[in-house]
Parts: structure tokens; sequence; C-alpha cells
């Protein structure tokens, strides 16, 4: 799916990326594109959401623990994976 989006007087991305768990076994997430103009102003947000925290956009505020599955702590507790 390919999609076109015109950026045209738009100053600034702002990218937040993040992450939950829902009902404990899935893990859901997402990335908010925010547009500002040259003012500062908020144009728009457009928000992705990713079956895998590997497709998300390398871009922007990631926190450290970003892509990691929390369902599997005492994995990252051992040494076992990395979150980054």
């Amino acid at each position: 799916m390919a999609a076109y989006l015109s950026i045209h007087g738009v100053q600034r991305i702002q990218v937040r990326a993040d992450g939950q768990t829902e009902n404990g076994k899935d893990v859901r997430w997402w990335q908010t594109l925010s547009l500002f103009d040259s003012k500062g102003d908020l144009l728009g947000e457009v928000t992705l959401h990713f079956a895998d925290a590997a497709a998300a956009l390398p871009l922007g505020e990631q926190p450290p623990y970003f892509g990691f599955d929390p369902r599997r702590m005492s994995a990252l507790e051992v040494g076992e994976i990395a979150p980054f």
C-alpha cells in the first residue's frame, strides 16, 4: 500500500514512537508524525501502526525500549536480548 503526503508549508516534523501490550499477549507498536509550520503551529498528525516494531521509521524520538517485547522481561534481565 502506498500513500502520498504533500508537505508543502511544513517546516518541521516531530516523530514519536511507543508501544503497549493488550490482554497480556498482543503487542501494539505505533509512531506519530506531527507536522508543524514555520510559526511552530501544529498542522496535523499522522499515526502509523505496526505489527512489528522493526517496520518503524528510524527517525525521531524512540524510547530505548521501543521494539522490545515487554512479555519477555525475564530474557532482558538475564542478558538474553537487548532492547537497543
